[in-house]
């Protein structure tokens, strides 16, 4: 049985991901070299190039934590509770905002894990409400990009929602902003 705590060692799974140590390179680059780049046309090649990369390695990097938190759901008999479910529904978000068509499988099984297991009423009702849209988008034929999410967080300083569209930038409906933080 996989308890519960197991969640709390995926930062682990994550730091050990030589794809994760490639996108911690690419952030390096973006950060650090690209600001001494002197000729603007080679900069914009340069950044369109390091952004195209960490969008695939991010990619990559969140399927393999969807995939990973979907083996914990699934092999457990109980779900952490809401602080879990907000890590799951901001991936989740990631996954269908980035078309990642072939996340829905994995998504619709860990949904289904956590609506079978002991979780809290709010674990299973977003459960229950996040395969709904998935199966409706799918009978539908609707682009997975086109849906829209519910807020998830607020904003620490003023405590209005923050809209996912992006995990590099975060933006509230007031204007409060925040960079990438890898």
């Amino acid at each position: 049985m996989v308890r519960r705590t197991e969640l709390l060692h995926a930062p682990m799974l994550l730091a050990c991901s030589g794809k994760l140590n490639c996108l911690r390179i690419t952030n390096f680059l973006y950060d650090r070299c690209l600001p001494f780049l002197k000729d603007k046309m080679i900069r914009a090649k340069a950044t369109a190039a390091i952004v195209a990369i960490s969008r695939h390695l991010l990619m990559i990097y969140v399927r393999l934590v969807v995939e990973a938190t979907r083996k914990i759901v699934l092999g457990s008999d109980e779900f952490a509770g809401n602080s879990d479910l907000l890590l799951v529904t901001l991936l989740a978000d990631y996954c269908l905002i980035s078309d990642m068509n072939d996340a829905v499988p994995v998504l619709k099984d860990l949904f289904s894990g956590i609506q079978s297991i002991n979780a809290s009423p709010t674990c299973h009702s977003v459960a229950q409400d996040y395969n709904s849209v998935l199966q409706e988008a799918e009978n539908e034929g609707v682009a997975l990009s086109s849906l829209a999410f519910p807020p998830r967080e607020e904003c620490l300083a003023c405590k209005s929602p923050i809209i996912f569209k992006s995990p590099w930038k975060a933006k509230c409906a007031k204007g409060h902003s925040w960079g990438m933080l890898l």
